[in-house]
Formats: structure tokens, C-alpha cells, sequence
């Protein structure tokens, strides 16, 4: 694509108003928060923080009514 291309301009501001970074290397890092975590999640299930904070268990309802 044309670097000065209405296209390639429109994705460019699009990505500086929307502050897009790009990764061009891999990280585990950045990887982390797409693993699954069996400890947090126990922990997660135990507190059930749905059940005391009423915007918690609101939103929690609506997510689950969508579906």
C-alpha cells in the first residue's frame, strides 16, 4: 500500500487517535493475560465478589443474559 494513500492515512490516524502499539516481537509478557491461570481462577470462584458488589453482579447478569 501507497504510504501517502487515503487508505493508508486513514489507518494511520486511526491508530494515533486510538493509541495503537505495535508488537513486531513476541514476549511472554505480553502474552500472559491469554493464559489460562487454575489458582487465580480458584481464588476468583471462592471470593465471589459478583455476590457483595451490586455493580459486579449486575454486569455479570447482563453478560450472561446476552448469550
Amino acid at each position: 500500500m501507497d504510504p501517502s494513500s487515503s487508505a493508508a492515512i486513514a489507518r494511520q490516524t486511526w491508530e494515533l487517535e486510538n493509541n495503537i502499539v505495535a508488537t513486531d516481537s513476541y514476549s511472554a509478557a505480553s502474552d500472559a493475560i491469554f493464559f489460562y491461570d487454575d489458582a487465580a481462577q480458584a481464588k476468583f470462584q471462592q471470593e465471589k465478589p459478583w455476590a457483595n458488589d451490586p455493580t459486579t453482579s449486575s454486569v455479570s447478569r447482563s453478560q450472561h443474559s446476552r448469550y
